[in-house]
């Protein structure tokens, strides 16, 4: 899809540089995968109000629907990565990916820790605006309006949601729950 959106980008920097080329297709896919495994668990956690009740021992049908999903992700980015040593951020990537497989396959083989996994797919919806910055610096509009709407949207998703939401969570989880 990326030469269809992007012809004179992509096809230039395919020719400049194959390995970026390959880490534009990685972040296309975990564009899509970011809108769709955070809006699959936004509607896991705000229609199920057992969620927070059973927290630790949450399970439902929808949330292991999203660690299938997250897990899936997980192992084909985990390849890409293997196969492109040269990839930014590569040590970060390989130890992020391998201990999301371990923490996803921990609570499907257990069957307990999908109340803990669901608020971490939905901070996945900051993906899309991480990887809009990567994109809009290598089709050169660093100084755009768009580039600096951007900046704010990841700075403003990513206070909201890993800090305010994931701490309230943890609050909700940890205190309320067991004090």
């Amino acid at each position: 899809i990326s030469p269809l959106c992007f012809p004179k980008s992509y096809n230039a920097l395919k020719k400049k540089d194959q390995n970026e080329a390959d880490y534009w297709d990685s972040c296309v896919v975990s564009t899509v995968h970011g809108i769709f495994a955070s809006i699959l668990g936004i509607y896991v956690f705000y229609t199920d109000e057992n969620i927070i009740k059973d927290g630790y021992h949450y399970e439902s049908p929808l949330a292991h629907l999203c660690i299938y999903i997250i897990t899936g992700y997980l192992f084909s980015d985990l390849l890409l990565c293997l196969t492109h040593p040269k990839w930014p951020g590569l040590g970060m990537l390989l130890f992020h990916h391998v201990l999301g497989i371990i923490c996803m396959f921990h609570s499907l083989t257990m069957g307990y820790g999908s109340g803990l996994v669901i608020p971490c797919v939905i901070v996945e919806a900051t993906a899309p605006f991480v990887n809009g910055r990567w994109f809009l610096d290598k089709i050169g509009w660093r100084s755009s309006t768009l580039y600096i709407i951007n900046g704010a949207m990841i700075t403003i998703l990513w206070f909201l949601l890993r800090i305010v939401f994931m701490g309230w969570f943890l609050f909700q989880y940890v205190y309320v729950k067991w004090v």
